[in-house]
């Protein structure tokens, strides 16, 4: 788990604001860190955990594993999986939030709203 390498010897390329949060990111994030909705993180995402599949010699899946804090987003897009990384990191814009919280938040607004669960 770490975030992406930094390389001191050149030069910058990104606004300030950019640079932030490409430095956030970490190695198997889908998208920079901090590109989400405010104070969201990889946690509350349900991309965030990922079948990791099992091969053997010929290439067929004999097999697979959960990683949690790999980004099945991530697999979506490229096409491996990439590393773990903490659960903490701030959210990128491909966020879409777990079942449960959705659930969680309806039944929030409609008690709010007097009509009860």
């Amino acid at each position: 788990m770490g975030h992406l390498k930094y390389t001191p010897y050149l030069t910058t390329g990104y606004a300030p604001d950019v640079a932030a949060k490409i430095k956030k990111a970490h190695a198997g994030m889908a998208y920079f860190a901090d590109t989400g909705p405010f104070a969201a993180t990889c946690a509350e995402c349900e991309f965030y955990g990922a079948w990791k599949r099992k091969r053997n010699a010929a290439g067929e899946i004999i097999g697979t594993a959960w990683v949690n804090g790999a980004c099945e987003k991530s697999r979506e897009l490229t096409g491996k999986l990439g590393p773990a990384f903490p659960s903490n990191a701030a959210a990128c814009k491909y966020l879409s939030r777990k079942k449960e919280d959705e659930n969680r938040n309806q039944n929030q607004d409609q008690s709010r709203n007097g009509r009860g669960v």
